[in-house]
């Protein structure tokens, strides 16, 4: 044994070095951080609304989840309470909408904070064609100073009572439904993230926005999010059927690796990184940003995008814009046409400019960056 453990000291010492360095990696290892959705009333991120939630239960107010559908509420005492939809998703049917029209009717109030509330009720809207960052809002409450991130506002009927307006349009309306139910529809959902409820007014704002005081319980509507309460992979799919699949996936990893395949990275020719790789790329990037040439490369950005289309469905990149926004209705069918005609039109009057802003580079760049991820995956 001794004479053993002689002749394999050497490899005894590796692995009590490699058990060492693999314990003391997972130890100091920092788990990574959690990427959270936008406008989720418990991210703490600058996108989340955790710090507006809090702030409401820390001063005693009733406020909860609503992480089930509206129904759950049918046998609730709806004259005192209000329901906080925080930009849902725009993909909904008939049903949910006229069980959001039902509450309405049954007295509930629902504080609606989107862009797009023709999704889920008859509130149409408009885009703007100046944007201006900083400005006054008025309203009953009286002139404050706020940021304005939308680039959409209301048409307001005869019946809409106007809350909030600037100097581009309609920001915020009420509207009355049977048995004392009440609608507020806001097109600026970036007031309640942890970024921006403590920039300029904006707090004051949705405090006079929102009568907490009038109402016994306030639900934030999480069901829409499609975040909370998902199936898990094994309950999806039968037992029998995720077996078979498992089984098959590992003898076709062994019948490749009998074949003689090797699984690891590709590695490319060095010439080949040096000439090809990111470097151009990131070099251009820096000249547009510290040259401010946020409209030339905007425009570098669309020329993209038509090449991307061109090479998806071969139109050419001289077609007309009418042409590019058919295309798009082709090739995103999730989306509707009005705002796929919305971004089409709004792109044209940017692009048209002479300069843009920083902010409205950054902006068109996330509006542009999310079309071209949707025609990719077509």
């Amino acid at each position: 044994m001794k004479n053993w453990l002689a002749n394999k000291r050497s490899i005894i010492l590796f692995l009590v070095l490699f058990l060492v360095l693999l314990i003391g990696s997972v130890l100091l290892t920092e788990e990574p951080l959690e990427n959270y959705p936008a406008f989720d009333v418990s991210s703490p991120s600058p996108t989340g609304v955790k710090a507006f939630v809090e702030a409401l239960q820390e001063s005693g107010f009733q406020v909860e989840r609503l992480a089930r559908d509206i129904a759950y509420l049918e046998n609730e005492s709806l004259t005192n309470d209000a329901i906080i939809m925080i930009e849902p998703s725009f993909q909904v049917d008939e049903q949910v909408k006229n069980a959001y029209t039902q509450y309405l009717d049954s007295g509930g109030t629902i504080y609606f904070f989107g862009t797009e509330p023709t999704a889920f009720f008859e509130v149409e809207t408009h885009p703007i064609d100046q944007f201006s960052d900083e400005t006054v809002v008025e309203g009953a409450m009286g002139q404050f100073e706020a940021e304005v991130y939308g680039w959409e506002r209301i048409e307001a009927t005869e019946e809409d009572q106007v809350i909030l307006t600037d100097e581009q349009g309609i920001l915020a309306i009420e509207r009355q439904y049977q048995n004392g139910g009440k609608l507020v529809v806001v097109v600026e959902p970036v007031w309640l993230t942890n970024q921006a409820i403590l920039i300029d007014d904006h707090l004051d704002i949705l405090m006079g926005i929102i009568n907490f005081h009038q109402h016994h319980q306030v639900w934030f509507d999480t069901f829409q999010y499609g975040n909370y309460y998902q199936p898990r992979f094994d309950q999806i799919y039968p037992a029998p059927f995720l077996a078979v699949a498992i089984g098959l996936l590992i003898l076709s990893t062994l019948w490749l690796w009998m074949s003689g395949k090797r699984f690891g990275v590709a590695r490319d020719r060095r010439d080949q990184v040096v000439r090809f790789g990111d470097e151009r790329i990131r070099a251009i990037a820096n000249w547009q940003i510290k040259g401010k040439n946020y409209q030339q490369a905007l425009i570098i950005q669309v020329h993209y995008l038509k090449q991307l289309i061109f090479e998806r469905t071969g139109t050419p990149v001289t077609a007309s814009w009418s042409t590019y926004q058919q295309v798009l209705e082709r090739l995103l069918p999730e989306k509707t046409n009005k705002s796929i005609s919305d971004f089409n039109n709004q792109l044209q009057a940017q692009l048209n400019k002479e300069h843009a802003t920083k902010q409205e580079f950054v902006e068109w760049t996330k509006r542009i960056d999310q079309i071209r991820g949707e025609v990719e995956q077509t």
